[in-house]
């Protein structure tokens, strides 16, 4: 049973490796470029994040080489006669000029935050080539030299855990990496560097592991990405009325904080209206519930295509409950302007000649407006806020259903149907 279990994990662990090669195909496969071109981004950034510390920690560490180095009296003064030792230190030098350079360059973008994502690829793929063939010099140097190759444990340790390449990149490297360094043993003439079985295990390992930690590193930016866009399918659901898809008080509330700023540079006016559906009850009642929820979405309907059809205008509309709706606009120039609107918004609702029922002042279902003007210059200074035309606007409403309904009340001007 146990070994039963062995086979079964080991079957797995294979098979996920493998399996990896075609990670990202099958994203796409499965859910096309909505998340294929999401995750690549995600995955370039993540490379991005980590050859940062990765070039700081090379570079500190060649440069404490180079030290020890002369400190302890490994060139001596034959470093013009000994050639082994002059490319060990040129090679050193190179290292750390590399990871300067890629330092430099990735934190500039990221501080930056320019991501073109083809020249981040380039610039990775860059460093890591440049990483592997000075490795591949520092592992020949030792073989000449006859010292043990323990720059290989710095080379498969570097591939193994640090980059998530592309499944092309990743075959790329692989070949790469191993035709050097079976090239180098050709070059030699030593064959020691293959004889010892464990390090030949060790760079298969190396492999395995790269492939392994790129399909893991995948799958959990996929994870990660589709509970992103699962947290904001639910938010936008949060801010969203269920019934006519308009936004609701949680989302006019955000946009209000939003635009607050902007509005206060420009020093910007918005019309806050209130609207209300007259004798809605009635109409509930003499018809039905659905046939309400008919009728709501008809006049949110009339609101936004009224509002789409005037040029000019930045407008948002907002179901805040029952048959009641918050409409904010600006971008207008005159009060009469806006005043005309607001009356083609009362307008446009009984254009559309629904039948209100019995219980009604008119023949057609008609709505009720109340208006107020907020100036956010007014609120700089501290004498007024939005939350107070909201109530100015309410205020109105209430008086335009007083005098007959179906009409427009801003302040002293009113326009009835």
């Amino acid at each position: 049973m146990n070994n039963l279990k062995l086979r079964t994990h080991i079957t797995k662990f294979f098979s996920d490796v493998f399996s990896s090669a075609f990670t990202a195909n099958q994203i796409k496969k499965k859910y096309g470029e909505r998340y294929y071109d999401d995750i690549n981004k995600s995955r370039i950034l993540m490379n991005l994040n980590r050859i940062l510390p990765l070039s700081i920690g090379i570079f500190l560490y060649q440069i404490m080489v180079i030290i020890i180095d002369f400190y302890t009296g490994f060139y001596d003064n034959n470093i013009k006669k000994d050639s082994i030792q002059l490319i060990k230190l040129t090679n050193d030098i190179f290292l750390s000029v590399v990871c300067l350079f890629v330092l430099i360059i990735s934190a500039r973008i990221i501080l930056k935050k320019n991501y073109v994502y083809n020249h981040i690829s380039l610039l990775y793929f860059i460093f890591y080539f440049l990483i592997s063939y000075s490795l591949h010099i520092a592992i020949h140097l030792e073989v000449i030299r006859g010292a043990p190759p323990n720059s290989i444990y710095y080379l498969i340790g570097f591939f193994a855990f640090f980059p998530v390449l592309t499944f092309y990149e990743s075959v790329f490297f692989i070949f790469h990496n191993t035709w050097r360094l079976f090239r180098i043993t050709t070059l030699t003439g030593d064959q020691n560097l293959f004889n010892d079985l464990h390090i030949i295990l060790l760079i298969i390992s190396g492999w395995l592991i790269m492939f392994y930690l790129r399909s893991s590193n995948y799958k959990r930016l996929f994870y990660q990405l589709d509970l992103k866009k699962l947290n904001e399918k639910l938010d936008t659901l949060s801010k969203t009325d269920p019934l006519t898809n308009l936004p609701n008080r949680r989302y006019l509330d955000e946009y209000v904080r939003m635009k607050m700023p902007e509005w206060k540079e420009k020093s910007s006016k918005i019309m806050v209206l209130m609207a209300d559906i007259d004798n809605f009850k009635n109409y509930n009642d003499f018809f039905s519930h659905l046939d309400g929820d008919d009728c709501i979405n008809a006049v949110a309907s009339s609101f936004t295509k009224t509002l789409h059809d005037h040029e000019g205008l930045e407008s948002v509309v907002a179901r805040i409950g029952g048959e009641e709706f918050t409409v904010l606009v600006e971008g207008w120039k005159t009060e009469d302007e806006i005043r005309l609107l607001c009356d083609r918004i009362r307008q446009s609702v009984e254009d559309m000649h629904i039948v209100s029922g019995e219980g009604s002042l008119h023949r057609y279902v008609t709505v009720s407006i109340g208006g107020s003007i907020y100036e956010a210059s007014h609120e700089r200074e501290g004498n007024d806020s939005i939350e107070s035309h909201y109530r100015l606007a309410d205020y109105e409403l209430y008086n335009a259903k007083k005098n007959g309904k179906n009409r427009v009340s801003i302040g002293s001007y009113t326009m009835k149907g």
